[in-house]
């Protein structure tokens, strides 16, 4: 295995929560962590959720490129709670159709 992204699905709240991605260190830099949000966005669309939340350590400005590329915006009302965690909550709400940035694949 050389990455992986662990997902929870609230069904009840129409709702993904990506809880962990990790990508070995000699395979990052080639798009396995955006192809593997990338998927786990399409198949919550398909399961017609309405948002997609992760978060996000506040030193992690490639995963924030990432997530922002793909539509991601932070959440409001956490920003707060960002102070004292070190922790950004992004959320892409299913909704609204965004393009992903196909152009950013392998970035």
């Amino acid at each position: 295995m050389v990455g992986f992204i662990d997902a929870v699905i609230k069904r009840d709240q129409r709702l993904c929560i990506i809880d962990s991605l990790a990508i070995l260190p000699e395979f990052q830099h080639h798009g396995l962590g955006y192809f593997l949000i990338t998927t786990c966005i399409e198949r919550a669309r398909e399961m017609e959720l309405q948002q997609v939340l992760v978060c996000c350590s506040d030193d992690d400005d490639k995963t924030q490129g990432i997530l922002t590329d793909l539509g991601f915006v932070t959440k409001e009302e956490a920003k707060q709670d960002r102070a004292e965690t070190g922790l950004t909550e992004f959320q892409l709400n299913l909704e609204k159709r965004n393009v992903l940035a196909s152009k950013n694949f392998g970035r």
